[in-house]
């Protein structure tokens, strides 16, 4: 993309949207890579209807046209109203499929699920969009092969432990909706169990979250949905119920045409677009006031970093298209090189840094994020109260302390960030629990919002004398590898456990681990897994760099049973 282009696009929507260009920034690529991915797969994801009807089917759909639809009107994000429409991951699917088959939707309207049932039994309805398949309801109903699966997920508060079963929370309070199946199945299950019953999702996510129940189930996409839009970040996955809910849907038992055309529908879809439904419906949507005061002062610090962006981009486009040359002409002569001259190391440790610019970039993003989000709240808190002329001397002091110590936090992770990039020229004494502690924070952030987890178990204080930048460098190296071959593989429960112990670092992550055709190159300089994704092969290579040569220290790799196990000793 042209660069006078990027710079003329951010500046603009910095000083109209400034409150919300982080976030933009932060899901530039990724949004990118989704629409362009959903237009392509728009002709790949079904064979056209004519193609995989049958002439008795395809008479059925001129002759029917509509389909009478009943849905849950309150399962959100699943499926619901809002502004008397019908909303949610089945609707958006639902829409898909009819579409390909050319049949148009009536929503009959419901008060509740239960209504919406009765109605399809009485026939009032042809479809139910969302359904579990159970003996009772086969009674009235046919059911399409499931196109989601969802297990019921234990949630707690981030500071308890994790559950192995649902056995070990009988003495434990639950929260649950009113009305919810799952309630009269928990009591049969462990008569006794107290279990308080909510209006709504949203009161049993908050109870749990203020301490007032240890625990509620709910499915992912529904706990996802609540987290980001309640912003409950003490809220996580606790454990698993063994108990799944199979979504498919229920066709009235008399209509067998439909039932077989929805089910020719569903087999052409391509498992990436309920991929890019289900994150529609679940990523977080950052929603800020506009305050165009404060972001006249942000504009201008954003076109600071735009232009040091700019200028490591323009460097690093220049660094990789020459390096890719040299790889071409001169990869012998430069391993040979390497060997030799130290300097050359040095330059090298340079284009290192300048290839994970992109990546810490977007770290920056992250780290903004959540201060920027709370000095537009200030900001706007000030104006209301003035505008109201409810506004005293204490107040505005307080508010005005908060927004200050704001500042000062994206003051101090411009810092962090500018120290990172510079050269150690001595080295410093520190311990091994403090470079861990100072890489993830900086990496945490962007960890937490992959759902990635992180373990520590920090037993060194031992003082060590190394770059410790250099060193903070390889661990963030390391950090970064294991969480994008946990993203690749979609590992379910995704971990990077971190040891510290004896002056040694021990990182080891749960994607399966490193070929053994491969494993003993990894360290080879130009030896990348990661060449469409951009990758130069020097990361590792200069890491073993960094520690063997330059901290004298001892960087290994080895395959444990969970996944790969990276060790960085010091002497």
């Amino acid at each position: 993309m042209n660069i006078k282009a990027i710079i003329f696009l951010i500046t603009t929507f910095s000083i109209l949207f400034a409150n919300n260009a982080i976030e933009k920034f932060d899901n530039n690529t990724k949004q990118y890579q989704t629409i362009i991915s959903a237009k392509k797969q728009n002709h790949l994801i079904y064979e056209p209807y004519k193609n995989i009807l049958n002439e008795k089917e395809k008479k059925y759909i001129r002759k029917k046209k509509v389909i009478n639809v009943c849905i849950n009107p309150d399962w959100v994000p699943i499926e619901f109203i809002k502004n008397g429409q019908p909303q949610g991951i089945s609707i958006d699917i639902l829409k898909i499929i009819t579409k390909e088959v050319n049949l148009k939707l009536k929503y009959i309207k419901t008060s509740s699920w239960s209504q919406s049932q009765q109605y399809l039994k009485e026939k009032k309805c042809d479809i139910l969009p969302s359904a579990i398949k159970t003996e009772k309801r086969l009674k009235y109903a046919n059911f399409t092969t499931p196109y989601m699966s969802y297990e019921l997920a234990i949630i707690t508060t981030k500071n308890k432990p994790l559950v192995a079963n649902l056995d070990s929370l009988k003495n434990k309070i639950m929260t649950r909706k009113k009305g919810s199946g799952l309630i009269s199945k928990m009591k049969k299950m462990y008569p006794g169990i107290k279990i308080i019953e909510t209006k709504d999702y949203a009161d049993s996510f908050n109870l749990v979250s203020q301490n007032k129940a240890y625990y509620t189930i709910a499915t992912l996409p529904v706990f996802t949905y609540y987290r980001n839009k309640l912003n409950l970040e003490n809220l996580h996955v606790a454990g698993e119920t063994k108990m799944i809910y199979k979504l498919s849907i229920a066709v009235r038992k008399d209509d067998k045409i439909l039932l077989e055309i929805l089910q020719k529908t569903i087999r052409q879809i391509v498992p990436n677009i309920f991929t890019i439904v289900y994150e529609k419906w679940t990523k977080k949507k950052v929603v800020v006031k506009k305050d165009y005061t404060l972001a006249i002062y942000i504009t201008l610090f954003f076109l600071i970093l735009l232009t040091i962006i700019t200028f490591f981009m323009i460097r690093q486009k220049k660094l990789r298209l020459e390096l890719t040359q040299l790889n071409k002409t001169l990869e012998k002569r430069v391993l040979e090189a390497v060997e030799k001259n130290r300097e050359k190391d040095k330059a090298m440790l340079q284009q290192s840094r300048l290839a994970q610019m992109g990546e810490m970039i977007n770290m920056i993003a992250h780290q903004w994020r959540q201060p920027l989000g709370a000095i537009s709240a200030t900001s706007s808190t000030l104006y209301l109260k003035a505008k109201l002329n409810k506004l005293d001397n204490k107040k505005v002091m307080e508010l005005s302390e908060k927004i200050s110590n704001f500042s000062q936090h994206l003051s101090k992770t411009i810092d962090d960030f500018r120290n990172f990039f510079k050269i150690d020229k001595e080295k410093r004494k520190t311990s091994c629990n403090d470079l861990i502690n100072s890489a993830l924070s900086i990496i945490e952030i962007s960890l937490k919002n992959n759902n990635i987890n992180i373990v520590t178990n920090l037993n060194c204080n031992k003082i060590i004398e190394v770059y410790d930048n250099e060193v903070k460098q390889v661990i963030l190296n390391i950090i970064k590898n294991a969480e994008d071959i946990l993203l690749e593989k979609h590992i379910k429960n995704p971990t990077i456990a971190i040891t510290t112990k004896n002056r040694e670092i021990m990182i080891e992550d749960n994607a399966g681990g490193i070929p053994n055709e491969i494993i003993d190159k990894i360290f080879d300089p130009y030896f990348s897994t990661k060449e469409k994704k951009d990758g130069t092969g020097l990361g590792l290579y200069m890491s073993k760099t960094i520690i063997e040569d330059h901290c004298n220290g001892k960087l290994t790799v080895h395959n444990s049973k969970n996944g790969a196990v990276f060790t960085i000793k010091f002497s």
